[in-house]
């Protein structure tokens, strides 16, 4: 996932000297296409609020996990150990004009990323002034990012030029200078990454990929130094699949076993995702599993459920509509009992999100109508896709406590439940059920 290119001395010594950085593909491709889907699912659930003329949210899980997952990467581009303290993310309006300002204490490095630019062609601008420096000027496309002392550097933006920019705000410590400051005084922060982790560990999790520094007292368009990191740019599903052959298989067979499933960011995103969810308890128990920790009408794994829609159609050879997502955790012991899955699961995908560090692959047990049984093991990204309300699945005794799973449910575009059950008869993707009680499993 990262490259070797990129010389983290020569960025941290730029950011000793400028107090900025412009990153270019801050963000993998897959990862900033996803948050674009999930944007559009928390503002059709009224999630953002009205700032001024523009939408506003804060405390948000989904961002924060973002923060949490990019820590890493943000530290060795500034050179020093940072801890994750707050997110904040903005859906500009037309002709607003965000504040001028110095940041507060707290915000002591930022990192400003542009996650959508309406039509993807006026660049997002950010001006910077170190006092006593000239000002400069940095233009920033989708998933490109600046990261530059927010505590130090006065930073403003012109008044927006198109509705629906939307720009990822995540705030920064230095670990430190302010330890025990972080996470904005809330409670249920995960915990910053170990700096005594090996190198190659802590590199694997973060998320910047080209980094271009720009001087003091220059604009973006002089002399840029540029610093790639491997190509990222991959699909959601390897070119080498033969979706043909997949969706015969799968009207035969009836299941299908897709290895690497999720592109390797967003898997290392929604690991860290599961676990702000965890510390900030997020997940409950159900009557499935009682043992094992589970959660459903969230945003976020909603989200991927709408993001995967069209392509998990392609694969089994039909035009599918989603249904629901539901994760869980599961726990030492907890038993999956043999069923079937309700009409709302025509059919049905399980990924393997997260695999107990040393414990063996998450296992799934098969039986299709006028078939023999089968098992299908699943490493980390890998997914089984099954006729949900035909298929039947289970679990043995879970081996290990750790084990993260996704589910994701659609329904055909041509069958008797489509439009019925779009959404799961909820009115938007991640929007709750209004009659079901928490732990009460969709029926």
């Amino acid at each position: 996932m990262r490259g070797n290119s990129i010389d983290y001395g020569e960025t941290a010594n730029c950011f000793r000297e400028t107090r900025f950085l412009c990153v270019r593909n801050f963000l993998p491709k897959p990862v900033l296409e996803f948050l674009k889907f999930y944007c559009q699912i928390l503002r059709a659930n009224d999630k953002f609020h009205s700032d001024k003329r523009s939408l506003a949210i804060g405390d948000d899980p989904g961002f924060d996990a973002v923060l949490q997952w990019v820590g890493p990467q943000v530290s060795r581009l500034v050179g020093f150990d940072l801890a994750p303290n707050y997110s904040h993310a903005r859906i500009y309006a037309k002709g607003d004009i965000p504040p001028s300002q110095g940041n507060r204490v707290t915000r002591e490095i930022t990192v400003a990323v542009t996650i959508e630019i309406p039509d993807g062609e006026k660049p997002a601008a950010l001006h910077l002034r170190l006092s006593g420096e000239p000002e400069a000027n940095v233009e920033m496309f989708e998933g490109d990012a600046c990261v530059y002392a927010g505590a130090e550097l006065k930073h403003w933006a012109e008044p927006a030029p198109e509705d629906g920019t939307i720009q990822l705000f995540l705030y920064f410590l230095d670990e430190h200078a302010l330890a025990g400051r972080t996470g904005d005084k809330r409670e249920g922060t995960p915990a910053p990454y170990d700096s005594d982790q090996p190198e190659n560990s802590r590199q694997s999790r973060g998320a910047a990929a080209t980094a271009c520094l720009v001087p003091k007292g220059t604009s973006q368009g002089s002399s840029i130094a540029v610093f790639d990191l491997l190509n990222r740019e991959a699909a959601l599903y390897g070119s080498n699949i033969d979706r043909a052959q997949t969706a015969t298989f799968f009207q035969e067979r009836r299941y299908i076993c897709v290895r690497n499933f999720l592109p390797e960011p967003v898997l290392e995103y929604l690991k860290t995702y599961y676990q702000v969810l965890h510390a900030t308890g997020r997940f409950y128990k159900d009557g499935q599993c009682p043992l094992s920790l589970s959660i459903g009408a969230d945003p976020g794994f909603d989200a991927v459920l709408g993001w995967v829609s069209a392509s998990v159609g392609r694969l089994v050879g039909d035009d599918l509509a989603p249904t629901y997502s539901y994760a869980r955790i599961y726990a030492r012991g907890d038993v999956l009992k043999r069923h079937i899955d309700r009409n709302a699961c025509e059919t049905s995908v399980t990924v393997s999100i997260g695999v107990p560090k040393g414990a063996g692959p998450s296992v799934l047990h098969l039986k299709a109508p006028d078939m023999t049984e089968t098992t299908v093991e699943m490493f980390e990204g890998d997914a089984c896709i099954y006729a949900g309300t035909e298929v039947e699945h289970w679990r043995e005794p879970i081996p290990q406590d750790g084990y993260m799973q996704l589910f994701l449910h659609f329904i055909s575009k041509s069958g008797e439940y489509f439009p019925d059950l779009t959404y799961d008869k909820r009115k938007y993707l991640g929007a709750p059920y209004l009659s079901r009680r928490r732990g009460q499993l969709p029926t």
